[in-house]
């Protein structure tokens, strides 16, 4: 049939990103305006917010408001993603309304907010059937490649916590509803690169609470359309992979070109701007890295020389069970400066430190090679 439309946001305005001063609030331009904007999402949003991507700001009734526009979508490949959090929850309550979700079909609203009591969390939907009740807590997920889709995209200790304590209320049955804003996913995972311990506590949980993926269809102005996918989850591949080891990126900045040399050393000519350094940690990867970002360690291998005069900007995990180090250094090398024999020792690569005049993760090429590794790279069709 004829898609049904829906509207959630009224005196909408495109615009262009431009930069993300702090964690809630964005500039956008128009021409050559440029205007902050509040962001209701708490997320990295690397892959979404590059410089210049069509982003969808509301404009507030409320002139006494800090900030007049509000973020609520941006544009992914041509297709809109919601941004406001806090319409999420509105979304849910539309679709369980409407019984769009697959698995919660006859489940009717009790209560949005629903308290656990004291010192516990609120739960989004408390939902009924007949008898039984249901705790549901819903979730915004907009980290996706072409095939895969994963929350969440930041480290989550409250999404861990919601879904511990719904597992332990009794006489309740448990859900949690993941709406990913893009119609293109087909499955979905828990972040385990991001946040191992919220993957873990999903696997550890999944025979008490259901777990329910749906892709979601915005239209080119933010109209929700009530086509509702059904996502799959691929739960061997977590059981697999979730664990503590893998490949690590870290994206450095140099104020001023180097020359490194010592023991065992170079001597390396480092020129100034972004370096990615490529490594693996095969026991614990999570320690591997926060090795890296203390100050006072014994010199080791080729990065602690470097780690001495370069600022860590961001890092990425690729856990993993296959070791992907050297193919991660190599896609690298075809889009920047590989500084040769760099970290690559024992390995028959040119290098694992690669420089870039401008900061590679506000690429797209960037973006899309992390989606591909950490996610579209797990399912084979």
């Amino acid at each position: 049939g004829e898609d049904i439309i829906m509207k959630f946001f009224t005196r909408l305005m495109k615009a262009e990103f431009y930069s993300r001063p702090n964690r809630f609030v964005v500039e956008v331009r128009q021409g050559k305006k440029v205007f902050p904007a509040f962001l209701p999402n708490p997320g990295r949003l690397l892959e979404l917010l590059l410089p210049g991507v069509p982003i969808f700001v509301e404009k507030s009734s409320n002139p006494n408001r800090k900030y007049p526009f509000t973020v609520v979508g941006v544009e992914k490949k041509g297709e809109p993603v919601l941004l406001d959090t806090h319409k999420n929850n509105d979304v849910a309550e539309y679709l369980l309304k409407q019984e769009k979700i697959p698995g919660l079909k006859g489940w009717k609203i009790r209560q949005r907010e629903y308290s656990l009591g004291r010192g516990k969390s609120r739960v989004d939907f408390l939902l009924e059937k007949g008898k039984k009740e249901m705790l549901l807590e819903v979730k915004s997920c907009t980290l996706f490649g072409e095939k895969v889709a994963m929350f969440p995209d930041a480290p989550s200790i409250r999404a861990t916590r919601h879904i511990q304590e719904i597992a332990e209320e009794k006489g309740y049955a448990g859900g949690v509803l993941f709406l990913i804003h893009s119609s293109k996913p087909k499955w979905f995972l828990p972040d385990y690169h991001t946040d191992l311990v919220f993957a873990q506590t999903l696997l550890k949980l999944s025979q008490k609470i259901k777990t329910i993926p749906v892709a979601l269809t915005w239209k080119s102005d933010m109209e929700l359309s009530d086509q509702v996918k059904e996502v799959q989850i691929p739960w061997e591949v977590l059981k697999r992979e979730a664990k503590d080891q893998g490949g690590y990126l870290l994206v450095l900045n140099t104020a001023s070109a180097l020359l490194l040399k010592g023991p065992r050393l170079g001597p390396f000519s480092i020129p100034k701007g972004f370096l990615v350094y490529v490594g693996s940690g095969q026991q614990t990867l999570s320690k591997r890295v926060a090795r890296h970002k203390r100050k006072r360690k014994k010199k080791h291998w080729h990065i602690d020389y470097l780690l001495e005069k370069a600022e860590v900007i961001k890092e990425f995990l690729i856990r993993s069970q296959e070791d992907l180090e050297c193919l991660l250094a190599k896609e690298l090398v075809k889009k920047g400066c590989p500084i040769p024999t760099f970290g690559a020792s024992d390995c028959s690569c040119n290098s694992h430190l690669i420089h870039f005049e401008e900061n590679p993760v506000q690429k797209r090429w960037f973006q899309e090679l992390l989606e591909y590794y950490q996610m579209d790279r797990l399912v084979k069709e």
